[in-house]
């Protein structure tokens, strides 16, 4: 079941919205939930976990963009498209790592494209796990949560939303593990996830959260495929 919040206060909007995803869904024959909430101060209050959702950036009181950086404090992972009619806020959406964004009117064409996305990427992360054997014991990590992997003094380190653990093993075991959802290799020592990934300048990939990785020059061309195709839906 994908959950998805609809956080519109412009009632033919939200409606549109509704449309299309009954639509989309009765085509692909997969079971789904939507709610509407007509401000982002009634989702932020109840705090409840969605997979996606679609937010007005126009909103009364707290708009999308401050809205999307509280969601960002309690849950890294929801899937975030930004619904607006002035696309330029859209850029700002690298600072809460927004997915995409659709521009109004919204078109069902142009809408389906980026739902179909979202659950892609949902289905490539979905129940994926890697086991990580430390000092203090064997922990069991979503692939979602994994910004990226390194190698570093014989030890892996899994690098995630909100901490960092150390654990045993090689990186190639985890890399035929994680490639599935959504990981390639920028360099022979790390191992990223393509979600994570703001920018790529020259040699250096910007990971969410601020680190900086080198791009080695003969995984460049690779990495730079891999990234293309994710970003284009096209699955890793």
């Amino acid at each position: 079941m994908i959950n998805i919040a609809i956080v519109e206060d412009n009632k033919t909007d939200s409606s549109a919205l509704l449309d299309f995803l009954e639509r989309r869904f009765s085509e692909t024959g997969k079971p789904y939930c939507a709610r509407v909430y007509e401000s982002a101060m009634t989702l932020l209050e109840n705090k409840l976990k969605y997979d996606i959702i679609f937010m007005d950036i126009e909103l009364p009181i707290v708009n999308g963009m401050e809205a999307s950086r509280r969601i960002r404090q309690f849950d890294k992972n929801v899937i975030i498209i930004f619904v607006t009619n002035l696309a330029q806020f859209a850029l700002e959406g690298y600072e809460v790592n927004a997915f995409d964004f659709v521009v109004k009117p919204i078109t069902y064409y142009n809408f389906s494209i980026k739902l179909n996305r979202a659950v892609e990427l949902l289905e490539r992360n979905d129940g994926v796990k890697v086991e990580a054997r430390t000092k203090q014991g064997i922990f069991y990590l979503d692939a979602a949560d994994i910004k990226y992997v390194e190698i570093a003094d014989h030890s892996l380190i899994y690098h995630t939303s909100d901490k960092n653990i150390v654990a045993t093993g090689h990186l190639y075991e985890v890399e035929s593990v994680l490639e599935k959802a959504g990981f390639a290799r920028c360099n022979r020592c790390y191992l990223v996830n393509l979600k994570y990934v703001k920018t790529v300048r020259d040699n250096i990939l910007c990971i969410s959260g601020g680190d900086e990785l080198l791009i080695s020059r003969n995984r460049k061309k690779e990495f730079l495929e891999s990234l293309a195709d994710y970003l284009c839906g096209g699955g890793a």
